[in-house]
């Protein structure tokens, strides 16, 4: 009798042992990549198609880093967080002045626009429909984005009329998008774990910025120019998961990202008379970024 309770206390612990533990529920992961883009913006005077000033930064390569917390593959409720800080390491920018009415190109500078910086927030939720053999899986997301950029234009060179370089340009523009986003994600899982991710989203965006144009002493500073306006936004992805292990995942990130205002408006601060408007004729950012993460299921 003793030695057949201690067999089933054995076994007991064996099969005890043996239990499963917990699946992952999150994985937090961190990344670094690298972002190529462009921005600009034009002002109107009475909305006509001629824009009395324009500023624009393109050839933009900024070095990301950033913190990625997500559910685990195979999860059925999608709660996504990201953050993202970014440093322009170089770029290119100009200034341009048009003829009020004509639109003729009466002043334009090239400058360095280099040394800037960005952060990016978002946060996404939404509900996994997989198929039966669980390799597809479409998820539903609704979020919130917002994207912060922080630009500057430094060693100045005048080409119309053609003076040619001039020292003491400092100036910054400060940029804010921010908005409700909606998208879908659709992806295929095969026998090994890797797993392919599309996702597409649109954006519902206001927009900020101000400027400070230091070399301008007809002008308010720290802030020359400031615009409000909304528009919106995209952004495609795709994502490639690569399991090392149980525990740990390698992603490579590929994305496009596009964001538009389409009803804005611009008011210049004089120093020494009442502020001016303007419409916005157009404001754009487009960029294409890369990323690799290395997370952990937790």
């Amino acid at each position: 009798m003793g030695l057949r309770l201690c067999l089933a206390c054995a076994l007991g612990g064996v099969a005890g042992a043996s239990e499963e533990p917990d699946p992952p529920r999150v994985l937090l992961a961190v990344e670094a990549g690298m972002r190529s883009g462009s921005f600009a913006w034009k002002s109107g005077d009475d909305g006509t198609a001629n824009p009395p000033f324009s500023a624009g930064w393109s050839d933009l390569r900024v070095a990301t880093a950033g913190l990625r917390l997500s559910e685990a593959p195979g999860r059925p409720i999608a709660l996504r967080l990201a953050l993202t800080h970014g440093w322009v390491v170089q770029g290119d920018s100009h200034q341009s002045g048009f003829e009020s009415g004509t639109g003729e190109e009466v002043y334009r500078s090239e400058n360095d626009g280099g040394g800037g910086w960005t952060a990016d927030g978002s946060v996404d939720a939404g509900i996994t429909w997989m198929s039966p053999a669980g390799r597809w899986q479409c998820t539903p997301l609704l979020g919130f984005q917002d994207h912060v950029q922080h630009l500057r234009q430094r060693d100045g060179d005048q080409t119309i009329p053609d003076t040619g370089p001039y020292e003491g340009l400092d100036s910054t523009f400060d940029a804010e998008w921010f908005g409700p986003r909606a998208g879908i994600e659709v992806g295929y899982r095969w026998d090994a774990g890797t797993r392919l991710r599309v996702l597409g989203n649109m954006a519902l965006l206001w927009y900020r910025a101000h400027a400070d144009w230091n070399l301008r002493s007809d002008l308010d500073h720290p802030e020359s120019y400031t615009q409000d306006g909304h528009g919106f936004g995209w952004r495609m992805e795709a994502v490639l998961d690569l399991p090392s292990s149980s525990r740990w995942l390698w992603s490579l990130r590929l994305a496009w990202d596009g964001m538009r205002v389409t009803n804005g408006s611009d008011r210049i601060r004089v120093a020494t008379g009442p502020d001016m408007s303007a419409d916005l004729a157009s404001v754009e950012d487009d960029a294409w970024s890369f990323a690799l993460s290395a997370g952990v299921r937790l």
